[in-house]
């Protein structure tokens, strides 16, 4: 039996009658055991295609780095936000797991540049922040 979980990737039994992750499973079958630490990546960011050719191996860093826009995020652009109190728009980005201030800008387009730029600096995948 399969189904989709809450956050949205599909699951079935394997032949262990363990509750597993579709993608991983194809990922084995196609390619071998996933070592320890390493997770499997939607390319295109559809949790639901388990194309071999829309699947990688990657570290959580990799992964992180090929992510979509939060829902809540009300700029349209990952790592940047406005701030009320000083009336700027904020660019930050998320390096090793720490916030890494980028500067704040009068101009929204400005603040997406300076995310542009840090995303292109830090090795992100053309795909982050994608809607």
């Amino acid at each position: 039996m399969s189904y989709i979980n809450h956050s949205g990737y599909a699951y079935t039994k394997d032949s262990f009658g363990k509750n597993r992750r579709m993608h991983r499973i194809l990922w084995e079958t196609f390619n071998g055991p996933i070592p320890n630490g390493m997770d499997i990546d939607h390319i295109n960011g559809d949790r639901l295609d388990n194309r071999p050719e829309n699947l990688r191996i990657v570290s959580r860093k990799e992964n992180m780095q090929n992510t979509k826009v939060y829902n809540t995020n009300t700029s349209g652009v990952t790592g940047v936000t406005w701030i009320k109190a000083k009336n700027r728009w904020r660019a930050y980005v998320m390096i090793d797991y720490k916030q890494t201030h980028l500067g704040h800008y009068t101009d929204w387009f400005e603040a997406v540049c300076a995310r542009m730029s840090a995303n292109n600096r830090y090795g992100f995948h053309e795909n982050h922040g994608r809607r």
